[in-house]
């Protein structure tokens, strides 16, 4: 495996500030790492439907295929309130980070999501596209919904659209 390094501005999950983050993707170099990247980001889909901020939503994600650069698709299914359907594609991949001591390891391995067009972004309808408010990432990580790119994605215009 190797390291891409990328240079990231947006938006950290939920936060107002907007951030410039150095990060360094794990990079398969064959078949069987990037199978094994696939399963380390998201191994089996995950559903959403308790989130406090949409309720009456259902949120799928699952992974879809490599893109490059240590990055994947990143599928985003949603059902709103009135059984309307929408989806999104964006970007993830696992980025490397280093550890506290305490941690005894020297290094993180935490799967990430990543919203911004020129990385790999598709929305179902236009409105969903223009709704995100520009380029954000963060961790993707289940049990709580708060720092998932939903909120972004499907917000007042899923219901209308």
């Amino acid at each position: 495996m190797q390291l891409n390094r990328i240079e990231f501005s947006g938006h950290f999950e939920e936060e107002e500030v907007l951030r410039r983050e150095t990060l360094n993707l794990i990079v398969p170099e064959n078949d069987l790492e990037e199978e094994l990247l696939s399963w380390a980001i998201l191994p089996l889909p995950q559903n959403i439907q308790d989130d406090y901020a949409r309720r009456g939503y259902l949120f799928t994600y699952a992974l879809g295929h490599y893109l490059g650069n240590g990055l994947y698709v990143l599928r985003v299914d949603c059902r709103d309130a009135s059984g309307g359907s929408h989806s999104a594609e964006m970007a993830a991949g696992i980025v490397v980070s280093a550890t506290t001591p305490a941690k005894n390891r020297s290094r993180g391995f935490t799967p990430f999501w990543f919203l911004k067009k020129s990385l790999h972004f598709k929305a179902s309808q236009h409105s969903i596209s223009e709704a995100y408010g520009g380029a954000c990432f963060g961790i993707l990580r289940f049990g709580s919904s708060d720092n998932l790119p939903h909120r972004r994605l499907f917000g007042a215009h899923a219901a209308t659209v």
